[in-house]
């Protein structure tokens, strides 16, 4: 085998090599292409595995990183009440008892000096990084021009984001990775009552509500990821027209795409990298879901869930923008605002689109779907660019827009269409047709040996 410079260096040349590589598949690449790699991967594999989690995962993230994936691999019944409110809530980090805990270990253990470090640990929150980094900047194309135009933001480059707002963006897929992870499968009320609260509305208790809200936005925005193969299967399949599915709700009024959505970014990853309807098909399988833990739902029914907030004017009342440092003069228990403090953009934006609202409606407002379509909570801007009637304005029209798609998805040709197909592929289903249908068109369906045509 031939060898070039590099892979004559020592050993201990070529760990520090190794060190500077970006993700836990390039490693992998890069030790399986040369025994020189593995071999000094081998004599260093510990600090190899740090630092490149290091590398890739920034230190502001890694408190949402870690987490996540625990929440993956932790049945909350099997957990003690302090392992449990830091999954869901990320404030334990400084509790002694908690730092003492099995759980507290395995989340440090990759970033620890001392013993070895966990590689299946490592190469998982490496994967998943992989992927909020590819929906993030997938995010920024699908929807930063959009802001820029609809919101005012007036950026000389309407392509790049800001590190604070890839921040933000980080943070809400997390969440929302969290949330997947926990709560795919259902907990009874038992645990609720270990907690003292209800497990899905404790999961936002410690984020402020234009915090809650970008989550809101990622949440639109996967749901648009996974429509744009849902619906075309349920507007064609023979099958799922048998079932009846809808493909024309969203959020909390269609349990199936919340079910897909729980699957998580792996599941989405595949899906939104399916180019052909066959593929589409098999990747969301026979098995339609349904769920109760649906994220649309928690988001939308937070606001009415707050025993804090025993007054929406009292809240405005006592929020004071002129305290130093973001400081805030009501004892609400937020402490993962991070650059969003009171008087930031996604305050003002959200704060503006919010005074003439209930307080149920905080988080996902029905009338701010065109708001989160652009993102509005994660941008930044400053008063001299957006004034505070410029706002005002701003939302007026993004009303508008969203009262506009929501007459749209309501027409009811649009609707008597859609039952009409569903009808017409039942009949075929039940005399054995099977694939792809399309109106006036039949030829695209396979039909069971002997079936009528």
């Amino acid at each position: 085998m031939a060898s070039g410079p590099v892979l004559q260096m020592p050993l201990h040349l070529l760990s520090i090599v190794l060190s500077q590589l970006d993700a836990m598949p390039s490693l992998a690449s890069a030790i399986f292409s040369h025994s020189s790699f593995y071999a000094a991967f081998d004599e260093d594999r510990d600090r190899i595995v740090r630092s490149i989690l290091r590398n890739q995962i920034p230190h502001e993230i890694r408190r949402y990183a870690f987490p996540a994936y625990l929440a993956a691999t932790t049945d909350l019944r099997h957990r003690g009440k302090r392992e449990i409110r830091f999954l869901l809530l990320d404030d334990s980090v400084e509790d002694y008892e908690f730092r003492r805990s099995m759980l507290y270990r395995e989340i440090t253990a990759v970033f620890d000096q001392s013993g070895p470090a966990n590689i299946d640990l490592a190469n998982m929150v490496s994967r998943t990084h992989t992927m909020i980094e590819h929906f993030a900047r997938d995010f920024i194309r699908d929807t930063l021009p959009l802001g820029d135009k609809e919101l005012g933001l007036q950026r000389k480059d309407k392509t790049a984001a800001s590190s604070d707002e890839v921040y933000r963006i980080h943070r809400a897929m997390y969440r929302y990775v969290r949330y997947c992870n926990l709560f795919r499968r259902s907990y009874n009320t038992r645990l609720a009552g270990k907690l003292g609260s209800s497990i899905t509305i404790f999961f936002f208790q410690r984020f402020a509500p234009w915090v809650n809200e970008q989550l809101a936005c990622v949440h639109d925005y996967f749901e648009r990821v996974l429509s744009r193969a849902f619906d075309e299967v349920a507007a064609h399949d023979v099958e799922w027209g048998c079932k009846s599915i809808s493909w024309r709700t969203v959020a909390d009024q269609n349990q199936h795409k919340q079910g897909y959505l729980l699957r998580g970014l792996k599941f989405l990853y595949q899906l939104q990298q399916a180019t052909t309807y066959g593929e589409r098909r098999q990747i969301l399988g026979d098995s339609v879901p349904r769920t109760k833990n649906m994220l649309g739902t928690t988001l939308g029914g937070y606001g009415s869930t707050v025993s804090g907030w025993p007054d929406w004017d009292y809240f405005w009342d006592h929020i004071d923008t002129t305290l130093p440092n973001g400081a805030y003069s009501v004892n609400y228990e937020w402490n993962s605002n991070g650059p969003d403090v009171y008087g930031s953009a996604p305050f003002r934006i959200w704060r503006a689109s919010h005074e003439d609202c209930w307080r149920q409606d905080v988080i996902a407002h029905a009338d701010h779907t065109w708001l989160r379509r652009c993102g509005y909570v994660f941008w930044d801007f400053s008063e001299a660019t957006v004034t505070d009637d410029q706002l005002k304005l701003i939302i007026s029209r993004a009303r508008q827009k969203a009262w506009l798609d929501r007459f749209r998805r309501n027409d009811g040709e649009l609707k008597r269409k859609m039952k009409r197909s569903r009808k017409e592929r039942a009949e075929i289903y039940k005399r054995g047709g099977r694939g792809y249908w399309s109106e006036g068109d039949l030829s695209q369906i396979v039909w069971t040996e002997g079936a009528p045509r």
